[in-house]
Formats: structure tokens, C-alpha cells, sequence
């Protein structure tokens, strides 16, 4: 999608934009400044973009991306651990607890959207063990972060309860659990999402994700069943068939509508913050 926004400017406009439009939180996937079409390795520009959102949207809950597992790649090589937004303090900051392999192909870029070339295979294993976990909340805890769990699988579910047998995080909660809906680990379907809310841990808020053209009615079975939602492009360029996004603003108003007319109206970033038992918004200060 031409629209995507990549640069700083367009990201923090876009979340605006989106939290004018109802948006509580925002999930960000800072852009390398040198390269827009790759994800920053720079902690330095994950503070730069939550001051600058912050500047803007004086209340949402900003949520960075972090992963905290490896990928292992066909050429045996394996990444460090994903954790590069987690010393920019974001109050919620994702981890995707699941293993999981992918293959996709990602496409050429075309103008305006720079940085790949050619049409280039993208094959990879993911994976977070127990001690990985160990480090990556314990890091979590040390930046003052709420851990959002990214299950991509309903065994991820088990992992979680585990930490709190475990000791790694705390009781009391509210833990803050979002069932990822793909073709690719589990099955986009009600029932499936049924299955999963009994499996929660307790204490927990539970959220969904759906990607692609599955999103809208698994969204609406969440907001029926009780559950969150999410939108973005992240998860779909697509505000209806054949009809691509012009900004994330745009899914954000029409999760809105279909919340209002299910009964459940969004919360704001002071409901949701309640909700998910934050204290005030964070302040952020960059200076370069």
C-alpha cells in the first residue's frame, strides 16, 4: 500500500491522525531513517518517535514492537534477541512468545514506498526459550514496560501461565494477552477464538489480531465476546475488498462504527489505561 507510513513525519502523523479518530494505543514498528523499508536497530530512533507522538497525543498509550525472540535463517545464522524499542520505555511493549516458521515472498517496492529493489524470498524460523524469556521480561521490568503476549498459537497460552507459575511476572495482572489470528499458526475462526478466551490465564485482558480478510468479522466476534481489538496496516492494507487504506485512520473509524453499533463504544486512552492498570501517560523528552 502506497499509503504505509514509514518516515518519521508520516508515522507520527498517522498516529494522530488515528487517535483523533479513537485510538487508545498505538503499536509502532519504528522504520530505519537509512532504509525505510526495514524496521530500525536503533533504540535512538524508537525515543525519537515516542517523544514526537507523544508531542501530539498528549494521553494514547504508546506500545512499542519488540518480539524478544531470535530468528534462525536458512543460511544457519541466527539474530540477537528483538528487543531495541524496550530501553525507549514504551508503557506496552509486544512479545511474541510463540515458535513459528514463515515464507513469503515480499514484493517490489514501487514509488512513492523505497528500499527494495526486486522481488526478494523471505524464509525464516522464530523461537523464544524459557531463559531468552527470563531475560527479556526481566529487561521489561527494569524499563517499567507492561508486556503485551502475542500468541500465535494456543499453546502460547501454556507459556504464559507458565511465567506466572514461574514467578516471572506478576499475579495480580492484568495481563495483557492478544491472540494473533493467521492461516499461518492458527485458524481464523470463532470457534477457535472460543477455545482460546477459556484457555486465558487469569487476571487477563484478552485482545485480538487478525490479519487480512478474515479481520473485520473476527474483530466483531471479539468485541461481541468481550474481547479488544486492534487495527492497522500492519495487519491489513485493506479498508474493504479491492479498496486499499489511505491511513490508518480510516480502519480506526470503521472499528469504531462497528463497536458502536455492537453496544461496546471505544474506550479512551484514559478508560483503556484503567483497563490495562497503567498509571498517567509516560513523558518522553529527545533531544538529538
Amino acid at each position: 500500500n502506497p499509503n504505509l507510513p514509514e518516515t518519521l513525519e508520516e508515522q507520527v502523523q498517522q498516529t494522530y491522525d488515528a487517535y483523533n479518530a479513537g485510538a487508545s494505543m498505538v503499536h509502532v514498528h519504528r522504520r530505519s531513517a537509512a532504509n525505510n523499508s526495514l524496521m530500525s536497530k536503533d533504540p535512538e530512533e524508537y525515543k525519537e518517535v515516542n517523544a514526537a507522538i507523544r508531542a501530539k497525543c498528549p494521553d494514547i498509550i504508546i506500545n512499542n514492537t519488540a518480539g524478544g525472540g531470535r530468528m534462525r535463517l536458512p543460511d544457519g545464522t541466527v539474530s540477537p534477541l528483538f528487543t531495541t524499542s524496550i530501553s525507549a520505555k514504551p508503557e506496552v511493549v509486544s512479545m511474541d512468545i510463540s515458535s513459528y516458521v514463515a515464507r513469503s515472498v515480499l514484493k517490489k517496492r514501487k514509488p512513492p514506498l523505497t528500499g527494495r529493489d526486486e522481488d526478494t524470498l523471505m524464509e525464516y524460523a522464530y523461537g523464544l526459550t524459557y531463559t531468552e524469556s527470563e531475560q527479556v521480561l526481566e529487561m521489561m521490568k527494569q524499563y517499567e514496560c507492561k508486556p503485551e503476549f502475542e500468541c500465535f498459537d494456543i499453546g502460547d497460552l501454556q507459556y504464559v501461565k507458565n511465567f506466572l507459575r514461574q514467578g516471572m511476572i506478576e499475579k495480580e495482572g492484568p495481563h495483557l494477552v492478544q491472540i494473533v489470528f493467521t492461516e499461518g499458526t492458527n485458524f481464523p475462526t470463532v470457534e477457535y477464538m472460543q477455545t482460546a478466551i477459556h484457555c486465558l490465564p487469569e487476571n487477563s485482558v484478552f485482545g485480538a489480531i487478525a490479519v487480512g480478510a478474515t479481520q473485520w468479522a473476527l474483530l466483531a466476534a471479539s468485541i461481541i465476546m468481550g474481547g479488544h481489538v486492534r487495527v492497522g496496516m500492519e495487519d491489513n492494507i485493506y479498508l474493504g475488498k479491492g479498496q486499499k487504506a489511505s491511513c490508518n485512520a480510516e480502519l480506526v473509524e470503521k472499528i469504531v462504527r462497528i463497536a458502536k453499533e455492537l453496544g461496546r463504544p471505544v474506550a479512551t486512552p484514559a478508560q483503556a489505561r484503567e483497563i490495562l492498570g497503567l498509571g498517567a501517560p509516560r513523558k518522553y523528552e529527545y533531544n538529538k
